[in-house]
């Protein structure tokens, strides 16, 4: 549940989760799982298109619940201050 501003999510296709973990192995010279969890790694959309890799945006506003489905990776960017639960 979002409070506050809007979130833009870019939620990966779980098909190409695998993709893209193995190109963040090579763009980041890390070997970690969860590197898309570090924050410090942005990923334009625009890079994700020229990988090849489908996905989607959605913008979340507050008061809205978003369902993210299971083995997909996702990016959240703050769009103004806001508080998830």
């Amino acid at each position: 549940m979002n409070y506050g501003g809007s979130k833009l999510w870019v939620v990966v296709n779980p098909h190409y989760t695998r993709k893209l973990l193995e190109i963040m192995k090579i763009v980041t010279n890390l070997d970690c799982p969860y590197v898309m969890g570090q924050k410090e790694h942005f990923i334009h959309p625009a890079m994700l298109h020229a990988w090849g890799i489908k996905f989607k945006m959605v913008v979340q506003t507050e008061g809205d619940l978003l369902v993210v489905t299971a083995g997909s990776l996702h990016f959240v960017y703050n769009m103004d201050f806001s508080i998830s639960k």
